[in-house]
């Protein structure tokens, strides 16, 4: 899906509620006294790239720092530099960087959903609420 050019949008709102078309220049007479016409069009640029009330809007790709975040979050183990070093842990094994990169694999899948690039799209959302809810009479 390519999203419509901010721009394109803001002169399409400004010249619906100037009655007017809107090129550069050509509608400053239209505009209440003291506002410019770049000032307009920025202002209504700017709500256009804002979030929905109820949404935050994220990055599409993730840094490390968030999903290093994101797998802490999950298991604070790993907020502590070397804990999974410990042989009680099977450091001989894994160890602590071991386990941090599959952490931050799986937060990288789980921000994927979040950012529409998994499985989940706004289509399917009934389908995935099925999923989670619980059988009749399961407590």
């Amino acid at each position: 899906m390519v999203m419509a050019d901010p721009m394109q949008q803001a002169r399409e709102l400004l010249a619906a509620e100037i009655g007017a078309p809107v090129t550069a220049g050509s509608f400053a007479g239209s505009l209440p006294a003291g506002v410019h016409a770049d000032v307009a069009l920025r202002a209504i640029t700017a709500a256009l790239r804002s979030a929905p009330e109820g949404f935050v809007m994220v990055p599409v790709e993730p840094s490390i720092g968030v999903l290093a975040s994101m797998a802490i979050r999950r298991d604070h183990g790993l907020g502590c530099p070397g804990y999974y070093d410990a042989p009680v842990f099977g450091a001989e094994n894994v160890g602590h960087q071991c386990r941090m990169e599959v952490a931050i694999g799986e937060a990288r899948q789980q921000y994927a959903e979040v950012v529409g690039k998994g499985f989940y799209s706004l289509d399917r959302e009934g389908h995935y609420a099925g999923l989670a809810a619980r059988p009749q009479g399961v407590r």
